[in-house]
């Protein structure tokens, strides 16, 4: 089943190279969760990667944990009564 935080994200625009990008809840709880490890679709311009930095560490990762526990238990009845759930 699809994962709500994959759908949900914060646009954020460069003021470096003037791109924009979407940065995804996933992409957010796991750069929290194992920073040393896990790297990230970053942009390439060292600007949006500072601003994706910054990002990061606002969404309060108790917050991010606790949507991910309740969106699984979600999924997983729904699973076990053959019923799903489409995201947009």
């Amino acid at each position: 089943m699809d994962n709500i935080l994959r759908h949900a994200f914060v646009k954020r625009h460069c003021n470096e190279c003037g791109g924009s990008y979407n940065v995804t809840l996933y992409d957010v709880l796991q750069e929290q969760r194992v920073l040393d490890e896990w790297q990230s679709g970053r942009p390439s311009c060292a600007g949006c990667s500072r601003e994706l930095d910054q990002m990061v560490h606002q969404i309060p990762r108790e917050s991010l944990e606790s949507l991910a526990a309740a969106w699984d238990a979600v999924t997983q009845k729904l699973e076990q009564h053959s019923v799903e759930i489409e995201l947009r």
